[in-house]
């Protein structure tokens, strides 16, 4: 916790710097950098809620790098935005970003990625903030299931209990059980990693 602390006061520190650095990348067509650090700096502007400005520097760096056509870092920098989207509560805007973001990693051959499984669990919340709980549903299990095929416990396990959630939202009490049945053995799995 320490160090995320440190790290947050860091980048505090030089968010100014890094304002300068993504916009000289914007301003010198320099595409691939502008990806790449817009992607890397979402989680600050998540974890400092500054969801409208990371949204907008991912937004124009996805924009400036169409000529990229489908690119690994357009993907995830799409995904990023949509989840900053899903963050701020514009669940469509998230919805449409998500969507783009996995459909490219598929065409990319990145179906079986941990990338694309955190899109599908990501794009999961935003469809079911959307009341679309059965598209929900299926995008937490896909999601559950490749961690599971990447050995990827903790993020199957989170997956999972978005699978609980959503049964217990909707009142399948004996599925929600089940599902938390499997987060628990799963849990259980990492204790013996």
């Amino acid at each position: 916790r320490g160090n995320i602390a440190q790290a947050l006061a860091k980048l505090d520190a030089e968010h100014g710097n890094l304002r300068a650095a993504m916009a000289f990348a914007l301003e010198h067509a320099r595409h691939r950098d502008a990806l790449t650090l817009a992607s890397k700096l979402t989680p600050y502007w998540g974890r400092r809620g500054l969801w409208s400005e990371g949204r907008q520097w991912l937004a124009r760096a996805v924009s400036g790098s169409r000529t990229l056509g489908d690119d690994l870092e357009r993907a995830r920098a799409t995904l990023n935005e949509g989840y900053l989207a899903r963050e701020q509560g514009d669940h469509a805007a998230a919805r449409a970003l998500l969507e783009d973001g996995v459909a490219m990693l598929a065409r990319l051959g990145e179906a079986e990625s941990a990338l694309y499984a955190n899109g599908l669990n990501v794009l999961g919340t935003a469809l079911a903030r959307l009341d679309d709980l059965d598209a929900a549903l299926d995008h937490y299990r896909r999601s559950k299931a490749l961690f599971e095929r990447l050995e990827a416990l903790p993020q199957a396990a989170e997956a999972g209990g978005n699978v609980a959630l959503l049964h217990s939202r909707r009142g399948e009490l004996e599925a929600a059980g089940e599902a938390l049945e499997a987060v628990r053995a799963s849990f259980e799995r990492l204790g013996d990693a």
